[in-house]
């Protein structure tokens, strides 16, 4: 199983530059355009990140500091839409200014990216082929790319009707946990896939009430995979999950469970073969190969496809329904590793248990 973690914020994290932090203009240098794009044929604006290799007399980190650095001074950009090889729509490229990337070694808070939009009832059609051209410094280097997109991928269960039912009615050891199945449906031009579930809660306190989310991040599978379509959801990470990530608070009054999204994300050839390249090496060679799928530029310009359910804690698809089993409740309010997080149900269907909230 190859560890990809593909579906971190890939624009943060994939420009590349030596190890060294001395350059010398002395040497030969050649100016290199980087372009990253993961498209998704769900989203209605799509952005493309264009940048180049920099080139100072002095120290590399203070020169990524400086946005011009690695920007163009111009930009002239469009992405054309084709079914069954004719045209349908053509897109030119605008600029835009992001303003809440994290501090690192690149400049921040704000950069300048570029992106195209579709109208919500006029997405790009999921069948179609993308066509990128770029025209950088008045005709300096002209990029090129197609990409196919990602379609098809579509979380299949939990569905609605379903419990996740992580423990038994007594937990007394590890094997009193559960685990439940993740299944989707495999998506057209996609070879590798994530899953993560967004877990929500109400937090309670004399001063009110606030919503928080955790992240909880199932797995990776690839074309490899022999259960390509289904992975566990283990039921005592679960729990471990919430002892971990939500710290204690003498302010607390009670948590209750608010809902749980099930998400799946599919990414197409390119972009596992990108990431495959890129991926942090063991080895202490430098020489690493190279994957780009644009002609005149470095980068990858490719599609995914992210797919989503959200389940309410209780009485989502009917009054009676709910998202965790009576057991698993009982083990979140109850259980060794959860109990001192207070957490109780407000599901009025759990009235007469001891776990119901007061």
């Amino acid at each position: 199983m190859k560890q990809l973690s593909f579906f971190l914020t890939l624009f943060s994290g994939l420009l590349l530059f030596s190890c060294s932090t001395e350059f010398s203009i002395n040497g030969e240098y050649q100016e290199t355009p980087i372009v990253h794009a993961i498209i998704d044929a769900n989203d209605t604006i799509h952005y493309i990140k264009i940048n180049k290799t920099f080139l100072g007399d002095g120290n590399s980190f203070e020169f990524a500091q400086i946005p011009d650095s690695s920007y163009f001074k111009s930009v002239e950009g469009k992405v054309a839409e084709f079914v069954n090889g004719t045209k349908i729509r053509e897109f030119t490229l605008r600029d835009t200014t992001i303003t809440n990337k994290e501090e690192g070694v690149f400049y921040a808070p704000e950069q300048v990216v570029y992106y195209f939009q579709t109208p919500a009832t006029n997405k790009l059609n999921p069948e179609a082929r993308l066509d990128l051209e770029l025209d950088l410094n008045n005709g300096s280097h002209i990029v090129t790319a197609s990409t196919e997109l990602v379609y098809g991928v579509e979380v299949t269960d939990p569905k609605n009707i379903t419990q996740l039912n992580f423990a038994e009615d007594k937990v007394e050891d590890k094997g009193d946990y559960k685990n439940e199945a993740f299944k989707f449906s495999e998506g057209v031009n996609a070879v590798v896939y994530d899953y993560r579930i967004f877990i929500t809660y109400n937090e309670f306190t004399a001063a009110g009430s606030t919503q928080k989310t955790l992240e909880w991040k199932i797995g990776e599978q690839d074309r490899e995979s022999t259960t390509l379509g289904l992975i566990n959801m283990n039921g005592i990470n679960f729990y471990e999950l919430l002892r971990n990530s939500i710290p204690q608070d003498e302010d607390v009054i009670k948590r209750t469970l608010h809902s749980m999204r099930f998400q799946v994300v599919g990414g197409s050839e390119d972009l596992y073969n990108y990431i495959l390249v890129n991926k942090p090496s063991s080895s202490l060679a430098q020489n690493k190969p190279t994957f780009t799928n644009l002609d005149g530029a470095l980068g990858v310009f490719t599609s995914r496809m992210k797919h989503s359910i959200t389940r309410t804690a209780f009485g989502g698809f009917s009054p009676n329904s709910r998202i965790l089993s009576v057991n698993s409740t009982k083990e979140l309010c109850q259980g060794a590793i959860t109990s001192p997080l207070l957490f109780c149900s407000d599901f009025i269907n759990d009235q007469n248990y001891n776990f119901y909230c007061n």
